[in-house]
C-alpha cells in the first residue's frame, strides 16, 4: 500500500523482500529515503537502520511497524 501511494504521488520507488536485500540495494545505489519495517525476517529493522547510517549517513531512514507494541 505504502508502495502504490508514494508512486501514485510521482516517486520513484524499489522494494526489498527483507533487510539484507535492501541493505544490497543501498549498498549499490543512494537512496534519499528509505522505509523500513521494523519487524522483518532476519535482520531487525534497527539492524538496518544503523548498517545505512554508518554506510550511507545522508541516506534518511524511516522505521515502521504494523504491530502495536515492540519488545
Amino acid at each position: 500500500m505504502i508502495r502504490i501511494a508514494l508512486e501514485h504521488s510521482g516517486f520513484e520507488v524499489e522494494t526489498a523482500g527483507d533487510g539484507e536485500e535492501g541493505l544490497k540495494k543501498v549498498a549499490s545505489k543512494h537512496y534519499d529515503l528509505v522505509l523500513v519495517d521494523q519487524r522483518m525476517p532476519g535482520i531487525t529493522g534497527i539492524e538496518v537502520q544503523q548498517k545505512i547510517s554508518q554506510s550511507s549517513p545522508d541516506t534518511h531512514v524511516i522505521l515502521i511497524t504494523a504491530f502495536g507494541t515492540i519488545d
